[in-house]
């Protein structure tokens, strides 16, 4: 009953989908019949969408060992930049200098530390 709510009840909290269709008609005692209707079909043909043959299948080529190590550098590279951008692109300027500045304190923490190991 909870599920039937949620799904025909005003709020329409979730979508019908296959499984609860086919649960509603055991339910109802009824089954669907699905039937082609050539003049509608003929109708809507002009806006099916035609796919190019060459896009179907992606090319059968592998990529050899040695370049895939020589792109792994730049792609380790660029792959927590564009995080990096992206995640700069929601901070708000305040929030960006709190990290900034705590990533200098954390620099030069370090900083002294070595400094202070180095002295005899």
């Amino acid at each position: 009953m909870r599920m039937s709510t949620k799904m025909l009840g005003p709020t329409r909290v979730n979508a019908m989908n296959a499984q609860s269709f086919d649960i509603i008609a055991e339910v109802l005692g009824v089954s669907s019949v699905l039937v082609e209707d050539v003049d509608k079909l003929q109708r809507m043909e002009r806006r099916f969408e035609r796919r190019e043959t060459g896009r179907l299948h992606p090319p059968k080529t592998r990529i050899s060992k040695a370049a895939l190590e020589r792109a792994a550098p730049v792609i380790r590279r660029e792959f927590p930049q564009a995080g990096a951008r992206a995640r700069n692109a929601l901070l708000t300027g305040e929030h960006r200098s709190r990290i900034a500045r705590k990533a200098a304190r954390a620099r030069w923490r370090a900083h002294r530390r070595a400094l202070r190991e180095a002295r005899p």
